[in-house]
């Protein structure tokens, strides 16, 4: 397990260059282009001026950045991690698969499984570089 994994990226002229960093990734062996990577957001937040879920920065600052490509890049397989602020598992992920299904056409989304209210759920992407992603998501109460 690497934590804050540094993803290199090669620009067009052939040069390499610090992209970004995923919270963090199990390697696989000694290929460092084969890993799974993790990403993790926080949900159902308690704010001064209120509760807040956050399942748009889930979607659009986790889970979107497998779908561009920006982590794990021709890869199949991804995890995001919702650890949910509140301890309320079933609202967070009431919500999270109902703003999946809204926004079927701008995720890419090809399937969405089956989910109880204690299980991970996956949902299948069709990804901009024509590589299939299946993400799993878990929710985790916290504290």
């Amino acid at each position: 397990m690497v934590p804050q994994y540094s993803l290199l990226t090669e620009r067009p002229d052939g040069t390499a260059h610090l992209s970004s960093d995923i919270d963090f990734v199990l390697t696989m062996g000694d290929d460092e282009d084969v890993y799974l990577a993790c990403e993790c957001k926080r949900l159902n937040v308690q704010f001064k001026s209120g509760k807040k879920a956050l399942v748009r920065e889930y979607l659009d600052e986790g889970l979107a950045r497998f779908l561009i490509g920006k982590y794990s890049p021709g890869l199949p397989y991804a995890l995001m991690l919702g650890y949910v602020m509140d301890g309320n598992t079933v609202s967070a992920r009431r919500a999270l698969r109902r703003a999946l299904t809204a926004r079927t056409a701008a995720l890419r989304l090809s399937s969405l499984s089956a989910s109880s209210d204690d299980d991970p759920f996956a949902s299948r992407h069709d990804r901009v570089d024509d590589c299939d992603i299946e993400v799993v998501h878990r929710l985790l109460a916290w504290p």
